[in-house]
């Protein structure tokens, strides 16, 4: 399946993204780490999407996404978080595998964790949002569990 490239209004942020796969499908984004960009999962997204709908964005200050300059736009960690979950809440992602691309600096993610946990615990009815941090491994692993017929949320 081929990857379409959009763009996402998120506040002052027009965020690019890769997205494949069925609109239908189980949800799997893809989070990129620092210093890199959606581009990184450009091998993994084909292979991903031909049974999930898969969306890899770029976050600000990284790859296509265009952000406000320095000054008017705070390039910290709390900020980033609040652009992946505007993104998350702008695209109606109600559940998804968060994969984190990044495994030099996991700290780095606490910020968009918890703005994430955030947008999940305000949708008590709905089931959470599965992060996982090492992407590689556990992502084979969370496939593994979901072709055996059982939903991410049980794999983590």
């Amino acid at each position: 399946m081929s990857t379409r490239y959009r763009r996402q209004m998120v506040g002052k942020v027009d965020v690019f993204y890769r997205e494949a796969g069925p609109a239908d499908a189980p949800v799997i984004l893809l989070l990129h780490g620092f210093p890199t960009a959606g581009h990184m999962f450009r091998d993994l997204i084909p292979i991903l999407s031909a049974r999930y709908r898969v969306i890899a964005p770029d976050l600000p200050g990284f790859g296509n996404t265009k952000a406000p300059p320095r000054g008017a736009f705070d390039y910290t960690f709390d900020n980033l978080g609040q652009v992946v979950t505007g993104f998350v809440e702008a695209l109606g992602l109600k559940h998804a595998l968060i994969v984190l691309g990044e495994v030099l600096r996991p700290w780095a993610w606490i910020g968009i964790c918890i703005g994430l946990a955030g947008v999940m615990a305000a949708k008590p009815n709905e089931p959470p949002m599965p992060v996982l941090r090492n992407w590689i491994g556990s992502l084979e692993q969370a496939i593994e569990h979901d072709e055996a017929g059982a939903p991410f949320e049980d794999a983590v």
